[in-house]
């Protein structure tokens, strides 16, 4: 294992996570538009 290939497996690694975390947050968005919604 070189150090070229370390680096790679970081960066999938919190390439994965800001994806998840984006993901999370853009459900949590859709979840509270919903809800706006229903109390007009």
């Amino acid at each position: 294992v070189t150090v070229e290939d370390n680096i790679e497996a970081i960066v999938r690694k919190s390439v994965k996570s800001v994806k998840t975390a984006i993901r999370n947050k853009i459900e949590i968005l859709n979840r509270n538009v919903k809800t706006l919604n229903e109390k007009k």
